[in-house]
């Protein structure tokens, strides 16, 4: 083989390993919903990397989004629109307790906004998900903390059923159980209108869709990596941007240009 079809080989091969900045980034007139999990403080090294996102990187990452002209929304207000360009909608699923000590401190620096899709049934074993015995995988939030941080005027409260189930695993009848008691608990608990919904697993189907708007939602997001291209029409099932813990800032921001990481 000659040295030159060596490099050809060496650059195609860097070129499929690195992360793909030649990739058409998508319009920023389409909003970006971005996903995450906890925010642990720096020192706790305890939490699965994958669904943890350290204080630290969490706050260069939302000073980037300010610092680049991205305008916080919402969930809902997505919804409500019109946005302006470069849109980004941060969201949290499960509703972990550092959401308040750690994330909502960077929040409020950035003047950003969040949206939390809550557990409602916080004093029960997970019916899927967590650790073996139904535990969380962290602290979740009290009724107390979802009260500051709800108070603090930037974290929208949203809905991720009750008992944290698999929904496309589910019958019907539990399914609409899920939907609609955990909306009805949460809006007592907390005096708040709740019309956002997170799929747990982010599992969902066309009925389930239609069951959600049934129980009174406007909208609910998916694990489905990308970034959603009408917001009318994909209402049900939002496509997000999983934010993990293992995205440098490169990663974080080629997320941002393409919908994913690759």
């Amino acid at each position: 083989m000659t040295w030159g079809l060596i490099a050809a080989a060496l650059i195609t091969g860097w070129l499929s390993y690195r992360p793909p900045w030649w990739r058409r980034p998508l319009g920023y007139q389409h909003p970006r919903i971005l996903m995450y999990h906890m925010v642990p403080a720096e020192s706790d090294h305890g939490r699965p990397r994958g669904l943890a996102v350290t204080a630290h990187r969490f706050d260069r990452q939302v000073a980037y989004l300010r610092r680049s002209g991205w305008h916080f929304a919402t969930v809902s207000e997505l919804l409500e629109g019109p946005i302006l360009p470069k849109t980004v909608a941060i969201t949290f699923d499960d509703g972990y307790a550092d959401n308040l000590t750690s994330a909502l401190p960077v929040l409020l620096r950035h003047k950003a906004k969040a949206t939390v899709y809550l557990i409602a049934d916080r004093q029960s074993p997970l019916s899927e998900g967590g650790l073996p015995d139904g535990a969380p995988l962290a602290e979740l939030l009290s009724d107390d903390q979802v009260k500051e941080l709800l108070d603090s005027g930037v974290v929208e409260l949203g809905s991720h059923t009750s008992s944290h189930v698999n929904l496309a695993n589910a019958d019907p009848a539990r399914c609409q159980r899920e939907l609609i008691e955990s909306k009805h608990t949460l809006e007592r608990l907390f005096q708040r209108d709740v019309i956002a919904f997170a799929y747990p697993f982010g599992a969902t189907n066309d009925s389930l869709a239609e069951l959600a708007e049934q129980a009174g939602y406007r909208s609910a997001v998916t694990t489905q990596a990308g970034v959603p291209e009408d917001l009318d029409a994909q209402r049900f099932r939002l496509k997000r941007i999983r934010i993990s813990g293992r995205d440098n800032m490169i990663n974080f921001r080629i997320r941002l240009r393409i919908g994913r990481r690759r």
